[in-house]
């Protein structure tokens, strides 16, 4: 993120940006201007760090670089030799977008990136056809990971920034035909066939058309995209090709064309032999002859359909949620201004929280923290009416206008919501979905729309409150039967480690509030373990470097956990300790002796005891008084000499074993 702009913005902003800035641009020289700007626009989103905007083979547009972190002086050289790197490289070649750790990919340039910290790559074509016109570069320092959301953005700019590219050239080289064309009807006679061999090199779409519409030349690029033969376009009259629709808009375009104003654009649908429809953008030019009457029309075209299709995507992603659907808050907030008129009263206003989500984000996963926000967005939905404004205005808040809505339709609205979370909770057990709502009517016009919203806002911050334990509660529940279903194993193993920790804290002279700690300790000591893929460690074979670090940092991922729940926060050091080891070789801060929390020591015998009595799929069980040996022979070492020797002597005497019945 460029420091020197404290402003950040989102990627949906930065689609907004880029679509009113498009709308400016008029020439040529302006294009380095909007890529200035859009690259300002860009590092002011939360990731990038530093964008460049390279286009080739046009000596009138420089290599335009920004950087929000500083760089050093060489950095734009090496940003130019990029492509060294063979993944890049190929990207550039395929036209394709590449984001990935710089770290992963090769190439000198890219080494020199890293040295200034730079973790993150992203290269982005600009693609006409097979032909690559430049590239948008971003690089991050912050993240290993640009979000789908903000390469969604960055693609459309990329996107964006291709089409203008293509519509300057077109417009340059048009320009020039135009030129050309004009030298030529002062010789039409004798430059007929230089005019025929010029056109016909054209990709774009060119043919003349006689006042009434009868068509009377086409070029090959014309025939190629209709699919027609030049003897089945000649003679006829285009009209047909415009869509219905289309079709006055269009007589009236070419109606306005005079000799005093002989050129202009006109933008419409046509319809192609197969059927289908596209959109085509027309420059067209009236030619007179030497008394000013108008004897014939040119026309040149191109195909702006996927142009089109991108301008309503931004102007969806402008206006909506990326991962709902659902409309944004800047929708919201139209909608707001709307609504303020008093042939809206009464307007009901409902705010809607997302309980612990953040929770669940730690937890288990961004992925099924997203999960958790499709479900709510699904259940809120389905609740109101197609006159409501459902929308997402927030990471967890989601906000609901009624416009003429009296207030018991609005109680029976959020009574309906409530039984509709409910039941999505007996339906759905394995996700914590937990809602807080506040609602509020504007009767009078006295009374603002953003008093009405404060006033909802407020009831529903009441009403997360009031709910916090109890969504806490169903995290925690879902936590513990997601390991159960992963893992049945896992979630028996805390259960066994649990009993003999209390045995063994109790013989140790524990009591009280301390035996507590112990037990609930014991009873999450592994929660940390949801976050991994089990069906990559539960398997019979020494696990790769990547899935052991993966295992290795299940007690720093359990500690935050526990640091989020405050029913669990006071046993978050346990968690994260349990795995330490008395001589200070263990992990994750290798901690030695007493410095090691004694629950975390409790924990680490029954642990290591438990899984070696019990069948893995690593080896073959221990007998009870073997691993008892072993226990003991490892206290001074791997565990408490003093907790060794008391849990060895349970077990020899059976309290241990009877507790593994």
């Amino acid at each position: 993120m460029n420091t020197n702009d404290s402003s950040c913005i989102t990627p949906e902003e930065l689609l907004v940006i880029l679509r009113d800035l498009g709308s400016t641009l008029s020439s040529t020289e302006s294009l380095p201007e909007l890529l200035r700007h859009l690259i300002t626009a860009i590092l002011r989103m939360e990731e990038p760090d530093a964008v460049c905007i390279q286009v080739y083979g046009d000596h009138s547009f420089e290599a335009l670089l920004q950087s929000g972190n500083g760089f050093s002086v060489p950095l734009l050289d090496r940003l130019r030799r990029i492509s060294d790197s063979a993944e890049i490289n190929q990207a550039l070649l395929d036209g394709k977008p590449l984001f990935g750790r710089i770290s992963a990919l090769d190439g000198s340039a890219l080494t020199s990136f890293a040295d200034d910290g730079f973790r993150t790559v992203g290269v982005i074509p600009f693609t006409q056809t097979t032909r690559t016109l430049g590239a948008l570069v971003v690089s991050s320092k912050a993240v290993d990971h640009f979000s789908s959301t903000v390469r969604y953005a960055l693609e459309s700019v990329a996107s964006h920034i291709t089409t203008l590219i293509t519509r300057i050239r077109n417009e340059e080289e048009l320009k020039r035909i135009n030129r050309d064309l004009a030298k030529l009807n002062t010789q039409l006679t004798i430059s007929e066939e230089r005019y025929r061999t010029v056109v016909e090199d054209q990709t774009d779409l060119i043919s003349r058309y006689r006042p009434n519409g009868t068509i009377t030349f086409v070029n090959s690029s014309y025939c190629n995209y209709f699919g027609l033969s030049r003897d089945e376009i000649i003679g006829r009259s285009f009209m047909p090709t415009v869509l219905p629709e289309d079709r006055e808009k269009t007589r009236d375009h070419i109606r306005s064309l005079t000799p005093d104003n002989p050129v202009s654009i006109i933008e419409h649908r046509i319809v192609l032999p197969n059927g289908n429809e596209r959109w085509m953008e027309w420059t067209d030019r009236a030619i007179c002859d030497n008394k000013g009457k108008i004897i014939e029309y040119q026309s040149v075209g191109r195909d702006t359909t996927d142009r089109k299709q991108s301008q309503e995507r931004l102007q969806f992603m402008s206006m909506h949620d990326p991962l709902t659907g659902l409309h944004n808050r800047t929708y919201f907030d139209d909608q707001m201004k709307r609504l303020a008129h008093e042939r809206y009263l009464p307007v009901g206003v409902i705010v809607i929280d997302l309980n612990a989500l953040k929770i669940v984000n730690d937890a288990l996963g961004h992925q099924n923290g997203d999960l958790l926000i499709l479900s709510a967005s699904d259940v809120i939905s389905q609740c109101f009416r197609g006159t409501d404004i459902v929308t997402r205005v927030g990471g967890d808040e989601f906000a609901v206008l009624l416009p003429n809505t009296v207030k018991s339709d609005i109680v029976l609205t959020v009574q309906r919501l409530k039984k509709a979370i409910a039941k999505f909770r007996d339906d759905s057990r394995n996700l914590p979905l937990s809602l807080a709502v506040g609602y509020s009517i504007r009767e009078a016009a006295s009374v603002s729309l953003e008093e009405i919203f404060a006033e909802a806002d407020d009831r529903m911050y009441r009403e997360k409150e009031m709910q916090r334990d109890f969504a806490r509660g169903l995290v925690l529940t879902s936590l513990l039967r997601a390991i159960e279903i992963v893992d049945k194993y896992r979630s028996e193993h805390m259960m066994r480690v649990r009993s003999s920790a209390h045995l063994l804290a109790t013989n140790a002279g524990i009591m009280g509030g301390e035996i507590q700690s112990v037990l609930l300790s014991a009873r999450y000591h592994d929660i940390g373990m949801v976050s991994i893929d089990h069906e990559r460690i539960l398997v019979p074979r020494s696990l790769p470097k990547e899935d052991m670090d993966a295992v290795r940092r299940h007690p720093e991922t359990g500690a935050r956990i526990a640091v989020a729940h405050p029913f669990l926060r006071d046993i978050a050091p346990h968690i994260r300790h349990h795995h330490e080891r008395w001589d200070g070789g263990g992990y994750p801060d290798g901690l030695i002796g007493g410095a090691i929390p004694f629950p975390s020591r409790v924990i680490s015998i029954c642990d290591t005891f438990d899984s070696m009595v019990h069948n893995s799929v690593y080896r073959a069980p221990l007998a009870k008084e073997a691993a008892a040996d072993e226990i003991e022979r490892l206290g001074g070492s791997q565990f408490d000499p003093s907790l060794a020797s008391i849990f060895a002597g349970l077990v020899r005497g059976g309290s241990i074993s009877r507790e593994f019945q």
